[in-house]
Parts: C-alpha cells; structure tokens; sequence
C-alpha cells in the first residue's frame, strides 16, 4: 500500500471536491503526496549509494585477486603484457558502460589471465565479443570464448598458445558496437585499476 501511495499521481482539486473545502484539502494532500516523493527520492539515492559501494568493493577485491596471479600469468606466458595491453587498448576505445561487463568478466572469469592472453592473441576473437549487436549477444560470444579455453586449461594444464588453434565458437554475433547496460554503478571502474605495473 505504501509503494502504492508513492507512485500514487499528484492529487487533483476534482478528487477533493466532496471535502468541507476542496481547496484546503487539495493543499493538504498535495504536501502530502510531494513529502511521499521526496521519501522516495531520497530512499532510491540511498539504495544507489549503497549499490555503487557495494561494485567498487568487488571490483577492488577482483582487481586485487587478478593481480596477485600475474607472476603466474607471466611465467605461463612470456608476452602476457602485450597480450594485455592489447586488450585494454582495444576495448579503452569503448565508452566507459560498454567496457564495463568485458573488463568484469576478465578480472572474475576462473581463467582470467588465460582468457586476457587469448583474447589478446587473437584480435579476431576480440573483435568478434566487440561487434555483438547487444550486451547478451556479447556475454554469449565472450562465454564461448571462456568456454573453449577453460576446456582448453583443463586439458593441457596450460592455457593454448596464440599457434594452437581452437575449434570453431559455437556462435559469432556480427553487427555493429554493442549497445550494453552497465553494472550497478561500473563507472566507477577505470583502465587504470584494471592494468598491472610491469615488473
């Protein structure tokens, strides 16, 4: 009832017409209905914040993971830092809210490095994620890609080469720049705290 009476129209004289004074009680239910929006203005800030605090703890606990494994990563593979750039630079010419799931899925994904220095190694991949028509199409392309190396990492115990090629992905959306909806609050996340100081 109360969510109800929030999003409840702003009264009209007409619905006050059967009071003692119509025009005192539409003054008084209008103060009433715009203290109901302010409440509800002010708790929708409130669940913002919260939310926006919320992703910037998980980006910073992610980025802290990822770059606690980068001696890994860089033992596993000797150009891992250009394969790195290379995709940050490819997807810094995103806007911020497009970058946002990809970068995401980069610092949380189980093979992480493995997935970064594929995607890295092969621009085709990369542009293949970067071309879907929507954000759900770029999660599929981008899971498939996760997929494949996973199955990949668990078989060789290392991720493949840039030389070994990979079976077909199961699906390849084409078209133009993805059109995505960010994470609570992602912009929050910057290049910078995503990239790792070389050694």
């Amino acid at each position: 009832a109360r969510a109800a009476d929030q999003a409840a129209p702003e009264p009209t004289l007409d619905q006050c017409a059967d009071q003692e004074d119509p025009y005192a009680a539409h003054v008084r239910a209008t103060a009433r209905w715009e203290a109901r929006q302010e409440h509800r203005s002010l708790e929708a800030r409130r669940t913002h914040v919260e939310r926006a605090r919320r992703t910037q703890a998980a980006i910073v606990r992610a980025q802290e993971a990822y770059d606690a494994d980068l001696p890994t990563a860089r033992a596993r593979y000797a150009d891992f830092d250009d394969a790195h750039q290379e995709v940050m630079d490819t997807i810094a010419r995103l806007d911020v809210r497009a970058r946002v799931p990809i970068v995401h899925r980069l610092l949380t994904s189980p093979v992480r490095h493995d997935l970064t220095h594929y995607l890295g190694s092969h621009p085709e991949d990369l542009a293949t994620v970067l071309s879907a028509r929507s954000a759900y199409e770029q999660g599929m392309a981008l899971g498939a890609i996760e997929t494949r190396v996973r199955g990949l990492v668990n078989k060789r115990g290392s991720a493949p080469h840039p030389s070994a090629p990979l079976p077909p992905a199961p699906m390849a959306p084409v078209g133009g720049r993805a059109s995505l909806t960010a994470l609570p609050d992602g912009t929050a996340m910057t290049l910078a705290q995503f990239r790792a100081a070389k050694p």
